[in-house]
């Protein structure tokens, strides 16, 4: 009488390690699409980081022109001689500010005190009669608002950029220059700052007219915490 063999303990049948195999397969390949999806999101994290970094840098170089464009406006351009008159005698002038202002009434919320705020703070910047576009009065040719890039319109970065001026007390003929300038995509926004002073003339012993000190920038700065300060204004009085 024949007696089949017994398997030995522990051995895989043929169709076991097929089961096996391809779970193995299966895990192999699931890492691989996760190591891929995790590649393509930093990939288009990447990509966006880029983007914004390259806007930022347009909108950046737009407001920088625009603060040389208002610098230009105070020493030489059409409307020079008016900067060097007392502080009273700026009013009316367009994007000029003779000192700190107040919000409208109708903006200040109700119970609080109508504070005085730096011009720059509060003022429209999307409204032209408040802020000066570039060129406006220095002769500078003023950028069309839309470019075709890639067979679309988007807006030109230097079309939007604004500057205003406020008159500092103290010393006769200091000013400070504000300007936006804003990039291609929504949000990016940069706002620089300086101080400038005109030249100050007097006549020496001689009855000769001499400069005291040239006209030229003092200081500059980047206002980084924008939102932040505004969000103070808003606080005061209801949101534009």
């Amino acid at each position: 009488m024949m007696h089949r063999p017994h398997p030995r303990s522990g051995a895989v049948g043929p169709q076991r390690q097929q089961g096996m195999v391809m779970i193995v397969v299966l895990v192999l390949i699931s890492m691989m699409l996760t190591v891929a999806a995790a590649g393509s999101r930093s990939a288009q994290q990447a990509s966006r980081y880029a983007a914004y970094a390259t806007d930022r840098e347009l909108a950046f170089a737009a407001a920088d022109a625009a603060l040389a464009d208002g610098e230009a406006d105070l020493s030489q351009g059409a409307r020079a001689a008016q900067f060097a008159v007392p502080a009273e005698k700026l009013a009316g002038l367009h994007g000029v500010y003779a000192g700190p202002v107040t919000l409208p009434p109708s903006m200040v919320r109700r119970g609080r005190a109508n504070v005085q705020w730096p011009a720059w703070r509060v003022a429209n910047w999307d409204d032209d009669a408040a802020v000066v576009a570039p060129g406006t009065y220095t002769g500078g040719a003023q950028p069309p608002d839309r470019q075709n890039v890639g067979g679309q319109a988007e807006p030109r970065p230097a079309a939007s950029a604004r500057y205003l001026i406020e008159r500092l007390p103290g010393m006769r003929g200091l000013y400070r220059m504000t300007a936006r300038g804003r990039g291609r995509l929504p949000g990016t926004v940069v706002y620089l700052q300086s101080t400038y002073r005109l030249p100050m003339r007097a006549e020496d012993a001689a009855g000769r007219e001499a400069d005291l000190w040239p006209a030229g920038r003092l200081s500059w700065r980047e206002i980084v915490a924008w939102h932040v300060l505004q969000h103070e204004v808003q606080r005061q009085g209801r949101a534009r």
